[in-house]
């Protein structure tokens, strides 16, 4: 790719990752509002996760094509990345909330971080997956069959998500720039009205109790069983339809980012220190909800919104960004002279 071509091409997925991350940001803060008083509340959340996990999983197939980097960088910078997180989210909820669950249950990735995990698994297997006849018939099958299991939210580091998502990964992975050429070609007004329509069928739906927001949300991330359905197969085929269906959404919002350098571009630039240190805000905003008890709802969304907003600008500043990672860098350093280095190359 010539210099050209990649300065045209940058803003395009850093708006991208940012309308992604900021759509992540902004659900997991609604979702600790008053849910089920209503409606309008419950199709904007369950319309972003019908979407923004598995399109965030297109974009790092995407631009993990350079299978020998992607592999080196995920275990000399995701594990540890991981390691790090997992302990800190651990020790947050003992302090402040007296919680030892993952102390006790290291293997659970807590709140967000079954994402890094899934990452790790996605590039360091990624070599040996492609090889493999039918790759993405596979992975697509394995996506609804791993619900097959009794009870998908226990699962060690989060495997029923890595296993649910990495179809969108595969896909990434397998998606060329013409192809991303052709999408861009797609009208953003019709793109736009295809997406308010989707929108509008989700509130109705809702509305007349044909979609239940917990189930369809559980859904959407991996997290039901199938045995929650009155039958296998119909378990499966919500699974299977899942995937067409974030896809399909996901075409319209590639159709519809900017190709423009913006403000959200440099949100979108680096997302993992915002994705990381919300969940943080989101838990201790979760443990306000008894304050809301007399406050109308549009109040309580509005200062969800406001919240979500300052945590947004204060996440993706240069300055916390450069204070994030000297923090990474240098427990990394102590754990390559405790020996990590080496354990890894074991």
């Amino acid at each position: 790719m010539n210099n050209a071509l990649r300065s045209r091409r940058e803003p395009y997925f850093d708006n991208l990752k940012g309308v992604l991350i900021i759509l992540v940001v902004l659900a997991h803060f609604l979702g600790k509002g008053n849910v089920k008083e209503s409606v309008m509340l419950q199709s904007t959340i369950l319309f972003i996760y019908s979407f923004h996990m598995p399109l965030f999983a297109f974009v790092s197939g995407y631009f993990s094509k350079n299978v020998h980097k992607s592999k080196k960088s995920a275990l000399e910078d995701l594990l540890i990345i991981y390691v790090i997180a997992e302990a800190s989210w651990a020790i947050f909820n003992l302090v402040v909330y007296g919680d030892d669950y993952y102390i006790r249950n290291i293997f659970m990735p807590g709140y967000s971080l079954w994402y890094v995990v899934a990452l790790f698994l996605w590039r360091v297997t990624l070599k040996s997956f492609i090889k493999i006849k039918g790759a993405i018939l596979i992975s697509a099958l394995l996506s609804a069959l791993i619900m097959l299991i009794s009870s998908p939210s226990e699962i060690i580091l989060g495997l029923e998500r890595v296993v649910g998502f990495h179809i969108y990964f595969l896909l990434g992975y397998y998606c060329n720039e013409n192809a991303i050429e052709r999408i861009k070609k797609i009208k953003a007004s019709l793109a736009f009205a295809i997406l308010a329509l989707m929108f509008v069928a989700t509130y109705v739906f809702l509305s007349f109790g044909i979609l239940d927001f917990t189930l369809s949300k559980e859904v959407m991330m991996h997290q039901l069983s199938i045995q929650s359905f009155p039958s296998i197969a119909l378990g499966l085929s919500v699974y299977l339809l899942a995937i067409p269906l974030a896809l399909g959404i996901g075409v319209l919002i590639l159709a519809v980012v900017s190709e423009s350098e913006s403000f959200i571009s440099s949100i979108g630039r680096d997302t993992l220190p915002l994705y990381l240190s919300h969940t943080y805000v989101v838990k201790l905003t979760g443990s306000l909800n008894s304050y809301f008890g007399g406050s109308s709802l549009p109040f309580e969304v509005s200062f969800l919104i406001l919240l979500s907003a300052a945590t947004i600008l204060m996440f993706s500043s240069r300055s916390y960004r450069a204070g994030f990672y000297k923090f990474i860098n240098n427990l990394k350093g102590i754990s390559w002279e405790m020996g990590f280095k080496r354990l890894l190359k074991s």
